[in-house]
């Protein structure tokens, strides 16, 4: 069972710690999976001219509920050891929406297009969705997907890792359709790969690495990606529209255009 918190925060104070300024938040949202994996399928990432297909017998792998910061922390200490079969919270606020936390925006501003002046982080900074900022608690993960958007991340807390993929390597990663609520992810485990299942899955060349507090990442479009929380853990990222670069090897897997929206 997996839980996304996905909270909506009001600026209460000024204070420069972003810790203490979400202490008191309320979550909007979060989910929940018998899986250990977090699978985000927003159905606005869907261009509408799309059939949203939903298979026979499929559930959403994720349930949101409502969930205050220190009620995360708490449970997330003490679900430290927690087995892959239990529950586990992802908790993640935002700088855009109905409940923006809008201070983000002053706290973070370098993933701003107004701190970001030389567009080091935010090449397009016309096509920037806002700031992201997600707590994971230990053994979470993210399942190996890929996003539309350069992504830029930097972890601010605890440790995170990454395994990440070149566009080319998607026709061994068994990707879910484009049609499909979950569209862009694979259908792999990446924590316990079934070889006989997915037979191909070990012709894929992939990069490691740990991410600790004040590293830097860059993921372009179409990289496919796989994360782990290692520790309770924090980072925040922003997007700034879609990259051409390598996205065209993502043709052969039916996501070729796709990627490029």
């Amino acid at each position: 069972m997996n839980l996304i918190v996905a909270a909506a925060c009001y600026k209460k104070n000024n204070h420069e710690s972003i810790i203490y300024k979400i202490h008191g938040c309320s979550a909007c949202d979060h989910a929940r999976s018998p899986e250990t994996n977090f699978h985000f399928f927003p159905r606005v990432y869907l261009p509408p001219f799309l059939p949203f297909e939903v298979p026979k017998g499929w559930e959403p792998p994720n349930e949101n509920r409502k969930l205050t910061f220190p009620a995360w922390v708490d449970f997330a200490k003490r679900h430290e050891n927690a087995s892959a079969e239990s529950p586990h919270y992802y908790f993640r606020f935002s700088s855009t929406g109905p409940k923006a936390a809008e201070w983000l925006r002053g706290d973070l501003s370098v993933l701003t297009p107004q701190g970001d002046e030389d567009k080091f982080f935010l090449v397009d900074s016309t096509r920037t969705r806002g700031i992201f900022c997600r707590f994971g608690m230990r053994g979470v993960v993210s399942a190996g997907h890929f996003d539309r958007t350069r992504n830029f991340i930097t972890v601010m807390g605890g440790l995170r890792r990454y395994i990440i993929s070149a566009p080319k390597n998607c026709e061994f990663m068994y990707l879910l359709p484009r049609s499909h609520p979950s569209e862009r992810h694979s259908q792999v485990d990446w924590s316990a790969v079934d070889l006989e299942k997915y037979l191909d899955f070990p012709q894929a060349k992939v990069s490691e690495l740990i991410l600790e507090p004040g590293d830097f990442l860059y993921i372009p479009s179409g990289w496919l990606h796989y994360v782990m929380s290692l520790n309770m853990n924090w980072q925040c990222n922003a997007g700034s529209g879609a990259g051409r670069g390598r996205v065209g090897d993502l043709d052969r897997c039916g996501f070729g255009d796709l990627g490029q929206r």
